[in-house]
C-alpha cells in the first residue's frame, strides 16, 4: 500500500472523531452500559441543564475514595427513580436533582463527622447496616 493510501485513511477521521469512536466501543464493551445510554438520552434531551462546577482535585479524590458498586447502584437508583417519575409526569431533569441534592443533605445533616465521633461510636455507625438514619 503507498503512503498516499494510507495518508487519506488516516485523513479520513479526525482526531475528535477518533476518540468518540474509542469512547463509543468503550461504552458498548461496558457490563451497565443500558443504564449510562440512559442517562445519557436523559441528558441530551434537557436543553437548559446547567453545568455543576466541581474542583478538579477534590472531585478526583473523592472518586477515589468512592466503592465503585455503590456507586453505580446509587446511579442505577436514581436514574429508576427518575424513569418512574417519567412515566406518568413532566420533571426537568436539574430540579429533580437539585431535589435530591436536598434531600441528601437533609439524610445526614444529623450525622456527626468521623472526626466528631468516638472510637465505639464509630465502630457502631460503620457495623450498623439496617438503616442510614
Amino acid at each position: 500500500m503507498s503512503k498516499y493510501s494510507l495518508l487519506s485513511i488516516l485523513e479520513g477521521m479526525s482526531n475528535a472523531e477518533f476518540e468518540a469512536a474509542k469512547e463509543q466501543d468503550r461504552l458498548e464493551a461496558h457490563p451497565d452500559r443500558d443504564k449510562i445510554k440512559q442517562i445519557q438520552a436523559l441528558l441530551r434531551n434537557e436543553k437548559n441543564i446547567k453545568e455543576v462546577r466541581v474542583d478538579e482535585e477534590a472531585s478526583n479524590r473523592i472518586e477515589g475514595l468512592l466503592n465503585m458498586p455503590m456507586k453505580r447502584q446509587f446511579l442505577n437508583s436514581f436514574v429508576n427513580l427518575y424513569m418512574d417519575i417519567l412515566k406518568d409526569n413532566e420533571v426537568d431533569s436539574e430540579d429533580m436533582i437539585n431535589h435530591l441534592n436536598k434531600e441528601m443533605h437533609n439524610s445526614i445533616s444529623h450525622l456527626k463527622s468521623n472526626d466528631e465521633m468516638g472510637d465505639d461510636e464509630r465502630e457502631d455507625f460503620y457495623n450498623d447496616s439496617d438503616s442510614i438514619y
